[in-house]
């Protein structure tokens, strides 16, 4: 029996983690990945006390060793579904099942995925949606990158200093990135802006060969060769595993109120999954700070003692 499971282990879930684990109470976190978007953050240049330009997953790295430190567990499953067991919980995975006496989901955002043929099956095998991760892999190799917001135009500027051509399909006649942006993504040689196509299928057998694509204005339809392709179209809350468990809002985000409780008691949420408007990697740590904070005193009161927040003192 855990004091607390989290869900995901991005900036709300790594920060939930440390205060709880300092606060002496046994946590776990589950999740499919380390750091979540801001792993996939080439550069982060305005989390406060860090100076300068640093690489998201070095500050992710960061806070997997400070949880850690404070005695955390963490393992790499996905969470399928989390029933109640009494005043408990059941969190369910395809490997384990594990039981809590508290739950902070922070499972983050999802990128969103063109759903066109040939994606699902060549995941991996050159379709991805981070050129932060996944980008040297392609060095060298002719690449194209789908979307028009500034996170594709930062990767195909990226990408653009490791491979000898980049086509950017924006999938509209129009950048929607910031005004300087989208100059400097103009002016690059090796990048090459393929205006008004939309991307219809990825072709290739054991990996990716190439885009089909058609003429958003004249149906006409078309192929460009590429060996790699970022999709960088957004991201969408992918929260149907607890659409009947928790309350979401019409966005399909987890609705919490200020002390980041969920409508069922035990279960909070943090960071980008929930209907906090600012997305950013502060207020998610912010978030999962308080997600945490919270959730020690639901078990102190829980526990017949006073819900009351000492000085934190690393879990005395």
């Amino acid at each position: 029996m855990w004091d607390v499971i989290i869900v995901g282990a991005g900036a709300a879930g790594m920060s939930a983690g440390m205060y709880t684990s300092r606060r002496a109470l046994s946590t776990l976190i589950l999740s499919t990945d380390l750091g979540g978007q801001a792993a996939m953050t080439d550069w982060i240049e305005n989390y406060p006390g860090v100076v300068g330009k640093t690489h998201g997953v070095a500050i992710m790295g960061n806070f997997r060793k400070q949880y850690e430190e404070f005695g955390g567990k963490m393992r790499f499953e996905e969470v399928k579904k989390i029933e109640k067991a009494g005043d408990d919980f059941n969190v369910i995975t395809p490997q384990s099942e594990e039981q809590a006496r508290a739950v902070i989901l922070a499972f983050g955002l999802s990128p969103r995925e063109l759903k066109v043929p040939g994606e699902e099956r060549l995941k991996g095998k050159g379709v991805t949606y981070c050129a932060t991760c996944d980008g040297p892999l392609y060095n060298g190799k002719v690449v194209g990158v789908v979307g028009s917001i500034s996170e594709a135009l930062d990767a195909a500027e990226y990408l653009s200093k490791i491979c000898p051509k980049v086509y950017l399909f924006p999938q509209r006649d129009k950048l929607l990135g910031s005004a300087v942006l989208n100059e400097k993504v103009k002016g690059i040689a090796n990048i090459e802006i393929v205006w008004n196509k939309k991307i219809t299928e990825v072709a290739g057998e054991d990996k990716a060969k190439s885009v089909k694509w058609a003429d958003i204005a004249t149906n006409e339809v078309g192929e460009t060769p590429l060996e790699g392709l970022f999709v960088e179209i957004g991201y969408i809350a992918k929260t149907d595993w607890v659409k009947d468990f928790v309350e979401l809002d019409a966005k399909r985000q987890i609705k919490v109120d200020k002390e980041n409780r969920t409508n069922v008691p035990g279960v909070y949420a943090a960071g980008d999954i929930t209907d906090v408007d600012y997305k950013q990697v502060v207020v998610s740590a912010g978030e999962g700070a308080k997600a945490a904070l919270e959730v020690y005193k639901y078990l102190q009161v829980k526990a017949g003692k006073p819900g009351v927040l000492t000085p934190d003192w690393g879990g005395v």
